[in-house]
């Protein structure tokens, strides 16, 4: 503070060197300085703002924290880095949200896929249906035959989608998933799949290639014996 308003201090010193991390806000934010001399600048001899702890598992967070809490006692602000980094966080969970349902509508998109195939198959069959039917063959049979067949193409395409994509989770989980380090806090993205979100997902593809193989199997059941063969002619 000066008769002419806040001045902001200068501090004359030698560059060493230049760092990267690899985290944005790291390398844009943060210099190093000795001690001492940092001290003397903010004119707070034998004071230290903040202390960083890096741990050998970054996922033992519960425990970690818990010490350095009560290390440093109640007067003292503790974060991790979940903490730190909740904006990215939080922006990783919407993105997910909305990748869910994107994923959900491709799903859907399939589904109208399937239910045109199976139409086309009821119709390319009808006369095949009719003769079924004269033979002696019932409507829930009939039904049965069609929609199985939607569940089954569906299910096919269902294994085969997480097949590859857990092929390419594994691929990624060994070099994780590169960033901009100039837009991005971290230089790669880790990846862990979730059992669980796997088999929502593919318990959500079964349900609607289950649902659209309902119409063309009832399609077939309701077709009657003459109007199969007028078609098939």
């Amino acid at each position: 503070m000066t008769p002419a308003g806040l001045v902001p201090g200068v501090l004359q010193a030698r560059v060493a060197g230049v760092y990267a991390t690899g985290v944005y806000d790291d390398d844009r934010d943060y210099a190093y300085v000795p001690l001492p001399d940092a001290q003397a600048f903010l004119r707070a001899p034998g004071a230290v703002t903040s202390i960083a702890v890096r741990l050998g598992d970054p996922d033992a967070l519960a425990a970690a924290k818990s010490g350095v809490v009560a290390v440093a006692g109640p007067e003292l602000v503790v974060e991790d880095w979940r903490q730190i980094h909740r904006g990215l966080f939080s922006a990783m969970f919407l993105e997910k949200v909305a990748m869910f349902v994107a994923l959900l509508f491709v799903i859907l998109v399939a589904a109208f896929g399937i239910l045109a195939t199976n139409m086309m198959s009821v119709m390319e069959r009808s006369a095949e249906i009719a003769i079924l039917k004269a033979m002696g063959a019932r409507d829930r049979l009939i039904a049965t035959i069609f929609a199985l067949e939607g569940i089954i193409v569906g299910g096919v395409g269902c294994v085969g989608g997480i097949a590859a994509g857990l092929a390419l989770c594994a691929w990624f989980s060994e070099r994780g998933i590169p960033l901009r380090s100039d837009a991005f806090t971290l230089e790669a993205l880790p990846l862990h799949v979730d059992p669980w979100e796997v088999a929502l997902v593919a318990a959500a593809a079964l349900v609607l290639v289950s649902l659209a193989s309902v119409l063309p199997a009832r399609a077939a059941a309701v077709l009657r014996p003459v109007d199969g063969l007028r078609r098939g002619e």
